[in-house]
């Protein structure tokens, strides 16, 4: 417990922490592998296995399975299966599992007899379990349940560091994102080259698949030119589409998050967000994502302060290039 203590302390990355943990909590316990996982939105997450089969190894995300020992754990309760073939077999009998679930519990049912779970508990709230396996039949004593206990409390505690560290990633990561794109967007007064070069500093920062505006004509108050990057032609059926939801959402006022639906014919997840200034309306950003992705509430935020800066930069950009008519105007005129 103290090594672990060390390693929890140390510059090692998250993984290698959780990779420690379960090698050492199988070594302490005597099984013949362990498991962290978590859970978020019903989405079991394995974060890391030692001496599990190649087959389970390689199972990242899916959708899990409630049954009794889960939902047991979920409730903060540790869980024993003395008899692990036969109860994982009455799980696969199940017609309702998904193929995740199938492939979950098909290489622990062959390989194991005996597992007991002890749950992970982060700020009095269950973040997933850790699992000791064995290949046969094992008799757990109160010795391994409240030693599975406190390893558990130690992998709980590196998994509440991890999250702290990764949020603190995250916020640098979107505090430099607006630095870069504010640096961009007020690099030029020239509308097109602040548009091209915001959009070209954004398709590269967030790893997006394409982003583009479509800007109100002052004039006529309806939509006008837009703009693309990576430049690619646009079918114009495709178009219209896109400025009927524009204009949805200049109306609403309201960032769209667009969640990916392939069969209809959306692979990618996709964000458009208004772009104003001052109560008035001059256009909507939309972000494209890469395929089998989502966007997340904190990227649509960071959309969202990114569209605002935007927002300055291209009535600044106006104000400008109305500042050089005047000034062309009145030359004329004294001429």
């Amino acid at each position: 417990l103290r090594d672990m203590m060390v390693a929890l302390n140390s510059e090692r990355s998250p993984q290698e922490i959780f990779d420690y943990i379960t090698e050492r909590s199988a070594n302490l316990l005597r099984a013949d592998a362990c498991l962290i996982y978590s859970v978020k939105d019903k989405i079991l997450i394995n974060e890391s296995c030692f001496n599990l089969p190649e087959a389970f190894a390689e199972l990242k995300s899916g959708e899990i399975y409630l049954g009794d020992a889960n939902r047991s754990l979920s409730e903060g309760n540790p869980v024993q299966i003395k008899n692990a073939r036969t109860y994982l077999g009455k799980l696969l009998a199940n017609p309702d599992l998904t193929e995740f679930q199938r492939r979950w519990y098909r290489p622990l049912r062959e390989h194991f007899s005996s597992y007991f779970a002890v749950p992970l508990m982060v700020r009095n709230q269950l973040f997933g379990g850790l699992v000791f396996y064995y290949k046969l039949k094992h008799d757990f004593n109160a010795e391994d349940l409240e030693l599975g206990a406190m390893l558990g409390e130690q992998a709980a505690l590196a998994i509440e560091n991890t999250r702290l560290h990764q949020a603190e990633q995250a916020r640098q990561r979107e505090l430099q994102i607006l630095l870069d794109v504010a640096e961009a967007a007020n690099s030029s007064l020239d509308l097109d080259e602040v548009v091209s070069k915001t959009l070209d500093l954004l398709v590269s920062l967030i790893s997006a698949s394409r982003a583009g505006i479509i800007l109100v004509n002052e004039a006529t108050d309806q939509f006008g030119p837009y703009t693309l990057r990576p430049d690619r032609e646009i079918d114009p059926d495709d178009l219209a589409r896109m400025i009927q939801a524009s204009q949805a959402v200049l109306t609403s006022g309201e960032a769209r998050n667009i969640v990916p639906d392939v069969t209809a014919g959306l692979p990618e997840p996709g964000a458009l967000l208004p772009i104003q200034t001052r109560g008035k309306n001059l256009g909507v950003l939309g972000i494209i994502g890469p395929e089998g992705s989502t966007f997340t509430s904190e990227q649509l935020t960071l959309f969202k302060s990114i569209a605002d800066q935007l927002g300055v930069a291209i009535e600044n950009a106006y104000l400008f290039e109305k500042a050089e008519d005047s000034a062309i105007a009145a030359e004329r005129n004294r001429l």
